[in-house]
């Protein structure tokens, strides 16, 4: 269950990762947005979760070699 959790979790972030892209790639072609602390605070929850989905995925795979 947990290894399903993570490819969700995975996808969601590749997600949020391609509209980050996104908009950075825009401002650097000249499109300029106010300076927004809700996208501030999103780009850095979203460098938590992607710490913590690595952090988890590595969890798992040190208990499955201690189960061994």
């Amino acid at each position: 269950q947990a290894r399903i959790y993570l490819q969700q979790a995975e996808r969601k972030l590749n997600e949020a990762h391609v509209a980050q892209t996104e908009v950075i790639q825009n401002e650097t072609r000249g499109k300029t947005y106010e300076p927004c602390l809700l996208f501030a605070h999103a780009q850095d929850t979203l460098m938590t979760i992607n710490s913590e989905v690595n952090l988890t995925q590595n969890m798992i795979r040190l208990y499955r070699k201690l189960e061994k």
